[in-house]
């Protein structure tokens, strides 16, 4: 079977952190199947522009990561509230280039507009295209522009099959109005050779913390609608633990007591800060899956969680808490009862259940056999 993955996810030279969850798949995938990547950068068509727009200018057409072949071709950029419903159309003519030599199916990353740009290629060449929704595509921007609603239901209706990463996000799809989509729920996975766990107090030297230290860590974009501001308040209830803010900043949080606010780390190096710390929160106000709570899990450390969609899939009292989203009391209530109780989370335990349910050979297993259910099953029309 040759595969062609598509994501403007994929990680590049210029991001090379980027989306490491879908470049994990694909490498795990391509010990079952023939694997061809691409990645589309954007190009922005004046030489000087936001750095955000020309730091992909350097990017190389082509490099082979990891035994797979990842192409970059590059789709014309413009500010979102210009051109977004359009670029659907600048990312075809991307992934046309990419066409040979030839593949059996598509699988896509995002609905749109890599989903999108897929579904009509797949149709042109006469081969089947799996779309996989992650959650902003589904919950967040559909809904700020009627045309980008009516282009997301589209793609979902006319892939092959949709792949929602979690229960909710498959709910909300059909809420949205993809009522004709063939949508089949399949995590994402980690990997437990990255994700394992490792001793505390090693972990914190390694880092320069003083070992006995109680810690709580957040991995993520440091912002409102991440439920940071909701976190912050929560721990100005708690005593004698210290909170590590591991992420991009996007809002400006004041410094608080007992709070650090760490900025981004390599990838590499999220398995460490998780072994360093107690427990791994998430407090989002809204969730397509949950990558942070599988890979703190599969390193052996409990998580507390919002009910805030895709959370729900994973978290059990078996291995940490979940409350309501936007409530700094229940939040610090089940952080509290956590860190209380830490002798019922056996590390091991932990990371089995991670690797059992979420461990990436067996979403790849998962994947491949629905790709054989797309090429030897019959898709759908229409």
């Amino acid at each position: 079977m040759r595969l062609l993955l598509v994501s403007h996810l994929l990680p590049n030279p210029a991001e090379p952190d980027r989306g490491r969850f879908v470049w994990d798949q694909a490498v795990a995938l391509r010990g079952l199947c023939e694997v061809r990547a691409v990645g589309p950068v954007p190009w922005f068509p004046l030489k000087l522009g936001p750095l955000r727009w020309t730091r992909w200018r350097y990017v190389p057409r082509y490099e082979r990561k990891e035994g797979i072949v990842l192409g970059h071709p590059r789709y014309i950029t413009l500010p979102r509230r210009w051109a977004f419903s359009l670029v659907w159309a600048f990312y075809l003519k991307a992934l046309s280039a990419e066409a040979s030599p030839p593949f059996d199916l598509v699988h896509a990353h995002v609905l749109y507009p890599d989903g999108m740009a897929a579904v009509v290629l797949g149709r042109s060449l006469g081969r089947p295209v799996v779309v996989t929704a992650h959650g902003s595509d589904v919950n967040f921007y559909p809904y700020e522009r009627k045309l980008w609603r009516v282009l997301t239901v589209w793609t979902a209706e006319r892939a092959d099959r949709v792949v929602a990463v979690s229960t909710a996000l498959k709910q909300n799809l059909y809420a949205l109005g993809a009522r004709r989509a063939r949508v089949v729920v399949v995590p994402d996975g980690v990997d437990g050779r990255k994700f394992f766990p490792m001793d505390k107090s090693s972990c914190a030297r390694s880092l320069g913390l003083e070992p006995g230290r109680r810690r709580v860590v957040y991995v993520g974009s440091i912002e409102e609608s991440k439920g940071v501001g909701v976190l912050l308040e929560a721990f100005e209830r708690l005593e004698g633990v210290e909170l590590f803010l591991i992420g991009r900043e996007v809002e400006g949080y004041p410094l608080r007591p007992g709070v650090h606010f760490v900025g981004p780390v390599p990838y590499e190096r999220v398995p460490l800060w998780m072994g360093a710390c107690d427990l791994v929160v998430q407090p989002s106000f809204s969730e397509g899956f949950g990558m942070t709570l599988i890979e703190a899990l599969s390193c052996g450390r409990p998580v507390v969680a919002t009910e805030s969609g895709g959370p729900q899939d994973i978290v059990g009292e078996e291995v940490g808490a979940l409350v309501p989203p936007g409530d700094p009391e229940a939040l610090a209530d089940a952080i509290d009862h956590v860190l209380g109780n830490l002798g019922r989370y056996r590390p091991e335990e932990l990371h089995a259940y991670a690797q059992g349910r979420f461990g990436l050979e067996r979403v790849a297993e998962r994947l491949l056999e629905l790709y054989r259910e797309v090429l030897y099953g019959g898709g759908v029309e229409g």
